[in-house]
Order: C-alpha cells, then sequence, then structure tokens
C-alpha cells in the first residue's frame, strides 16, 4: 500500500485533531501518503461550509505526530505563498520529518478564495507563467542546491537550510497540455483529478521522452471513492452523498457517472478490478479522497480492500 494514499479536503471543517488521526490511522493502516487540499475556503456547495485549519501548519502537526507516513499538500496554489518562501517551508518539514514531506504544487483555479483572502487572481495565461518561474525555483531549492532566478513574476538568489539529504519530491497538478510539459521538465510526478483514459493517454504522450528516461517518473490519480460491502451498503453511501450535495439524481444514476467519469465506485470486487485497469492503463499511486471523514467504516473497507491487490 506504499503506492497509495489518504487526502483530507478543507470542507469538512475537521479540526487539527482531525487531521492528526487520520495521518496516525494512515500509518498504522500502511497507506505511504496522508495528503492535505491547501485551499482557503471550501470549494463545495456542500451544507458543509465550514473552512478548516492552514494546511502547512497541520502538516508540520502531522510531521510531529507520526513516524513513518509521507505527507504533503494536494496541491498548493503558487499564488497563495512566495516560491522562496514555500521552498523554505517544505525543506524545513523534509528535514524535521526525517525525509517525509513532498511538495504538491498547482497552478490554482479557485477563484473565490483568492478573493476572500484579498489575494490577487490573474488570468490563466499569468497564472500559468507564475507557475513555470515558481518550478524553475522549487527545482533547485528541494535538490539542496544554490538558485539564481529572475523571472518577470518572481526573482531568488538564496540557499535554503536545512539544505534537503536528498532530492525532495515535488508533485504538479494538473491537465493543461502545458503544465504536463513542465511537470515532466521539472518534477517527479503527475497528478490529475479522476483522469479518464483519454487524458491519461494524453498525459503519457506528452510526456514520453520522460517516462522513457533513467528515473521513474510517477503518475497519479486523486479522486473522491465510493465503496460499500454490498450493494446495498454501497448505494446508501452514495445516497448521503447525495443528499449532503443537494443533487436530484437516483443512486443507480450517480454510480452509473461515477463509473464513466473514472472515480472508484463499488463493492470490494468492483474496487479491485477498478483499480487493476488504471494500473494497466499507466496510473502508478492512487490518492483517496475522504469524501466523508465521519465515514471511518468506509475507509476502513477501503484499506481492507486495497490491502489484498
Amino acid at each position: 500500500m506504499d503506492d497509495c494514499g489518504l487526502m483530507l479536503e478543507p470542507q469538512e471543517g475537521l479540526s487539527v485533531d482531525d487531521i492528526v488521526n487520520w495521518a496516525k490511522y494512515a500509518e498504522k493502516s500502511g497507506y505511504g501518503y496522508i495528503f492535505r487540499s491547501d485551499h482557503l475556503v471550501p470549494t463545495s456547495d456542500s451544507k458543509m461550509k465550514v473552512p478548516s485549519p492552514e494546511c502547512w501548519a497541520t502538516l508540520g502537526a502531522v510531521a510531529a505526530s507520526t513516524q513513518r507516513v509521507k505527507f504533503g499538500p494536494m496541491v498548493s496554489p503558487i499564488g497563495f505563498r512566495q516560491p522562496t518562501v514555500l521552498a523554505n517551508i517544505v525543506c524545513t518539514l523534509y528535514a524535521y520529518s526525517k525525509g517525509r514531506a513532498v511538495l504538491g504544487v498547482g497552478a490554482g483555479w479557485y477563484m473565490t478564495e483568492y478573493e476572500a483572502y484579498g489575494i490577487k487572481f490573474p488570468g490563466l495565461k499569468q497564472r500559468k507563467e507564475e507557475f513555470h518561474e515558481a518550478l524553475q525555483i522549487f527545482r533547485p531549492i528541494t535538490e539542496g542546491k544554490h538558485v539564481s532566478f529572475k523571472g518577470k513574476y518572481f526573482s531568488a538568489e538564496m540557499d535554503c537550510y536545512p539544505k534537503p539529504e536528498k532530492k525532495i519530491p515535488i508533485i504538479v497538478g494538473g491537465r493543461d497540455s502545458q503544465i504536463i510539459r513542465w511537470a515532466g521538465e521539472f518534477a517527479d510526478e503527475l497528478n490529475t483529478y479522476s483522469p479518464s483514459k483519454e487524458q491519461l493517454e494524453k498525459a503519457k504522450r506528452i510526456l514520453s521522452n520522460r517516462l522513457n528516461m533513467r528515473g521513474r517518473f510517477i503518475l497519479s490519480q486523486m479522486a473522491p471513492f465510493f465503496i460499500g460491502e454490498s450493494d446495498s451498503d454501497l448505494k446508501k453511501r452514495v445516497q448521503h452523498y447525495l443528499d449532503e450535495l443537494g443533487i436530484k439524481m437516483t443512486t443507480e444514476a450517480q454510480i452509473k457517472d461515477f463509473r464513466e467519469t473514472g472515480i472508484l465506485c463499488g463493492t470490494p470486487d468492483d474496487f479491485i478490478a477498478q483499480i487493476k485497469e488504471k494500473r494497466a492503463a499507466g496510473l502508478d499511486r492512487f490518492y483517496f479522497q475522504l469524501i466523508n471523514p465521519s465515514d471511518k467504516d468506509a475507509a476502513d473497507i477501503l484499506t481492507k480492500t486495497i490491502s489484498t491487490i
């Protein structure tokens, strides 16, 4: 299960203790990773519009409360923090946790949270340009090197302390063609939200040279999951999801929609088959979003199921 992880969203109003407890659960259960979504306000139209504690502060608590599991943001938008400051944060946590922190980054997309916190939200073209510059700063710093960079939006002339003894993994989140190319150039992993076969094939085409190079490049998926011990148990959980979001759809239709859009959904046997199909298509890692963190039974079923693969 080292190639699997759990991911916590902010819109559930989780406390720091909740987040730490889920990190301990991930570690005890054998998962390789625990991630926090780095959002400033909830992104869902759910009734649960309660923000969570700041992402990187809670990752410090995760680092202090665990010994084995790797952790990081999934993912941190560039616009929230200067790249040099963010790089310093991850290097510090990497050293403190004895090499367990990873840096997940993206260009940012949710305008509402930028506006709520008084952060400028540029157009997509500029956000991508800023992201490209940030990656050119992150890569040398996370390799323990001096960075000398002067761009249109960011600059850096610094060494980071403490310097990482090994390269800190960088995960790029996104499915834009240019961002995928930059992931292949500067990162170690590309993460996409529940990619379809077509989207995965597109990423593999763009990354073909990188995938054939020495040194493994990881393709991963982040998405919610729905699992039940039986068909009736599965429908109960899907219905809870529909009720919470106020979606007017039958459970059967929603389950069909989940499966068509690549979201893992089914009984344990269905789940295993779906994961094997995605692995055959090229996915290396799976990060399971806890859509309902209060439903620990679902997490237990998931853990039991994927431990058999």
